[in-house]
């Protein structure tokens, strides 16, 4: 059994799934076909209010495997 805590400051929930995701592929939980089903969540495009692609969310870590 393992459990995963992971925060972002000002409640992203965008930032939030994408660690999650992130830190799922590099702990390598679920099959490759589970992980590649949450794609969507893993650099999520940022939109404006009209829904115009503004940007784009990058996560970059490294992952401490203490």
């Amino acid at each position: 059994m393992i459990g995963i805590a992971a925060k972002v400051e000002d409640g992203n929930t965008a930032v939030f799934n994408a660690v999650v995701v992130h830190v799922l592929d590099a702990l390598g939980i679920g099959t490759q076909q589970q992980r590649d089903a949450l794609g969507a969540f893993r650099n999520p495009p940022v939109r404006n209010t009209m829904g115009v692609p503004t940007g784009g969310l990058h996560v970059s870590f490294t992952l401490d495997k203490r």
